[in-house]
């Protein structure tokens, strides 16, 4: 087995909890968030989490496809499929439990008042 896969069932979830905690241990060591040092990862509510100063809401792909289209002011291809999206107005990302499309929408928060 590789890093991060193990037998047990509910175990996908304990590992994107460990993700989550370590991008706000990130996001709280750096001086230019203002996130004080030592901020963890909380789950607010099932799928909702708490990292630093965001909100990270894990749904499966049909809910995120239609969460970003609401949320959004472009509209992608009727054939292209919606994974994650990061709403910079609601400080929220909205993606599937997937670490490559987590990781791809906290690009997008790190990038800045780009997206402001």
């Amino acid at each position: 087995m590789g890093i991060g896969e193990t037998s047990e069932p509910g175990s996908r979830a304990g590992w994107l909890v460990g993700f989550l905690a370590l991008i706000g241990a990130v996001s709280a060591g750096c001086g230019s968030t203002g996130a004080p040092s030592g901020q963890k990862s909380t789950i607010v509510s099932g799928d909702l989490y708490q990292v630093g100063p965001l909100r990270v809401l894990l749904r499966p792909q049909p809910e995120v496809e239609f969460i970003c289209r609401l949320h959004s002011q472009q509209q992608a291809a009727s054939s292209g499929r919606i994974l994650g999206c990061y709403v910079p107005a609601e400080r929220a990302i909205i993606a599937t439990p997937d670490a490559h499309v987590l990781l791809h929408e906290f690009k997008h928060y790190f990038e800045g008042p780009f997206h402001d």
